[in-house]
């Protein structure tokens, strides 16, 4: 296209052709730009660590639960943060994603049934385990988990909350 096509042509039109000839361009470094804006972010100002996270592997308890539960250990310990997951047992990915968890994510404290606490006491990945009182389930303090009373509360807050 010459000058004089180009300088005929309607603002609709020019923009129209801009975009057709440097779309592609411009998408690819908007993406580079986001990705490495993003990249910064993460290395430089990371997200802030909940001071509690429990893991549940369980179906009887549910993402509600889970919300319940945070906010009320949340409400009983002010101004102290925390995370509460569930990974349901009988999710296709529920246990990858459970292991995942486990392996990767800051944990305090897991709730399991006796199997897989005594799979990951095998491995060494606990410190202790005990059974929740009135339950099948077990609780356990991985060997990374951070110690002092907020977990101590926790627990107990937990033994009265867990279902059968």
């Amino acid at each position: 296209m010459d000058r004089v096509q180009f300088n005929n042509m309607t603002v609709k039109q020019k923009l129209k052709w801009f975009f057709g000839y440097y779309g592609m361009t411009i998408a690819a470094v908007l993406g580079v730009c986001v990705v490495a804006v993003m990249l910064v972010k993460a290395v430089f100002w990371p997200q802030k660590a909940e001071d509690v996270c429990v893991l549940l592997y369980s179906d009887a308890v549910t993402q509600e639960d889970c919300a319940l539960y945070k906010r009320e250990i949340e409400s009983r310990n002010t101004g102290k943060s925390a995370s509460v997951q569930v990974c349901n047992i009988s999710d296709p990915y529920g246990s990858q994603a459970f292991a995942a968890k486990v392996g990767c994510d800051l944990i305090d404290l897991v709730i399991a049934p006796e199997k897989e606490m005594k799979l990951m006491a095998d491995n060494g990945f606990l410190l202790n385990y005990a059974p929740v009182e009135g339950s099948t389930m077990y609780m356990g303090i991985p060997k990374t988990a951070r110690e002092g009373n907020l977990l101590e509360d926790v627990i107990d807050y937990l033994n009265e909350k867990i279902p059968m």
